[in-house]
């Protein structure tokens, strides 16, 4: 066997997230969020931000912007990272890759290699299924799936990476 330096990471196979998933993730996310995260990291934002300018008028060779500009252009920056932006996000379908080592959702950046994962479970939504992975340390990573026949190509794939961390070899189906 030749050693390689990068191995390669093949794609197995890969599907996009249905709408319907995505929907009732984001009403998931709603319901478990605290109404004062969005403000208080709003607050965050530009008060580091303002803190940065003041420190750049204390450098007189430095010349900032007025403090209304400061102010404005902090919280522009603030509402567009708090706010738009992972909203933008949300609307963006995310895309799902099964490769040769890991699992990679590419919405969310998220990778987990299969040697992480201990079993996976399958729950049969109204109009799409859904895959719920399991790792080592139990969390757990929601992945949407459009169709049956998408289900059962997943499911010939996962069964031939993961080892089950108990003895049956059926797929738990809620």
């Amino acid at each position: 066997m030749k050693w390689k330096l990068f191995p390669t990471n093949a794609l197995l196979f890969k599907w996009r997230e249905p709408e319907a998933f995505r929907v009732a993730q984001d009403r998931r996310a709603a319901q478990t969020t605290k109404w004062w995260h969005k403000p208080g990291a709003l607050i965050v934002i530009v008060s580091i931000y303002l803190a940065s300018w003041f420190v750049a008028r204390l450098d007189p060779h430095k010349t900032p912007a007025s403090f209304p500009v400061a102010f404005g252009s902090c919280l522009g920056l603030g509402i567009f990272l708090v706010y738009l932006l992972p909203w933008l996000l949300r609307r963006a379908p995310a895309t799902v890759e099964l490769r040769t080592n890991r699992v990679i959702k590419m919405g969310q950046q998220t990778g987990i290699f299969y040697r992480e994962l201990v079993n996976y479970t399958w729950l049969q939504e109204e109009t799409y299924h859904v895959l719920d992975l399991e790792t080592r340390k139990g969390r757990h990573l929601l992945l949407g799936v459009p169709d049956a026949g998408t289900r059962d190509e997943i499911d010939a794939i996962l069964r031939l990476k993961i080892v089950r961390k108990d003895s049956d070899l059926g797929v738990k189906v809620k």
